[in-house]
């Protein structure tokens, strides 16, 4: 059982160990549809050609991501579906468990579990995910079924009073939209609509951009330790949760990931994370994957 209050902070780097793309290898995957004529099915909304256009642009932009891409496009709603179609792609259950590598879900989940059964809900952890993908929910519900023998409603009423929040919205709303790699177009349509590409949350006066960035800001408020799993430290994201800062953090345990990146580049955004409180707390974890966090630097 996880009896320290606990927050996990999810970045990209989070689920690639189940084949979900970071932000380069999107863009990648998406320019190839045109490269390769793999068009996928269409709204009405939209035609091969403006398809074409899209990813032609998107392939000759010299952005590292298709987010940073859509800031500037007048076709962002298309962009947005064609990153759903991609993520759902991935939604293979089978993918979540041997022989294929669980990582760090299974980690968390061992955590969770004590022997009086499978009320996970009692720990004292939360998640705050920047993922469209519903995987760790898929992962989490899916054991406690086969593990104690449940139905699906049972399980999901155990992995429900886990706090997990959405702060760019997801692939539709788990386990109402099966986590299945197929939707017909009316379904991949309406889940484009739930995703908020990062220059779409905007600030204002309230203090927060939107409810989800609230209830995160509520938790981490809570928390005795913090722990950033494959996330990018996006200066807007670390902004927009109006909690860090070296005063909130000075009581406070705080772990990071940093797979993937050199030395020089982990110097460099903990410089520019300074002002945050972020510099000091986090300490020198460069090289670990996620699942390495929890095997060399903390006991959840």
């Amino acid at each position: 059982m996880i009896t320290k209050k606990t927050t996990l902070i999810l970045g990209a780097g989070a689920s690639s160990h189940l084949g979900y793309p970071l932000g380069s290898g999107l863009l990648n995957n998406l320019c190839s549809i045109r490269t390769k004529q793999r068009y996928p099915q269409l709204p009405d909304l939209w035609s091969k050609e403006d398809v074409d256009e899209l990813l032609m642009s998107l392939s000759r932009s010299g952005h590292y991501s298709i987010d940073a891409f859509l800031e500037f496009s007048d076709n962002r709603d298309l962009g947005k579906y064609l990153i759903a179609r991609q993520l759902k792609e991935h939604e293979n259950i089978d993918r979540l468990f041997p022989p294929n590598v669980s990582g760090w879900y299974q980690t968390l989940f061992s955590s969770l579990i004590s022997d009086r059964g499978p009320n996970i809900e009692r720990n004292n952890v939360s998640i705050i995910t920047f993922n469209y993908d519903r995987s760790l929910e898929a992962y989490l519900d899916n054991v406690l079924q086969n593990r104690f023998n449940l139905s699906p409603e049972e399980s999901w009423g155990h992995v429900s009073g886990i706090p997990i929040v959405h702060v760019h919205g997801m692939l539709g709303e788990y386990p109402v939209t099966k986590y299945e790699d197929s939707s017909d177009i009316d379904v991949l349509l309406d889940i484009s609509k739930q995703i908020k590409i990062i220059h779409e949350i905007e600030d204002n006066e309230s203090g927060f951009c939107n409810s989800e960035f609230e209830k995160a800001n509520s938790l981490l408020g809570e928390s005795e330790r913090i722990v950033f799993l494959g996330f990018g430290f996006h200066e807007d994201n670390v902004r927009r949760f109006n909690f860090f800062s070296p005063e909130t953090l000075s009581t406070r345990e705080v772990f990071a990931t940093s797979s993937g990146i050199t030395g020089y580049e982990y110097n460099q955004t903990l410089d520019r994370l300074e002002s945050y409180g972020l510099k000091e707390a986090l300490g020198p974890h460069h090289g670990q994957p996620c699942d390495g966090i929890f095997r060399y630097n903390l006991t959840l």
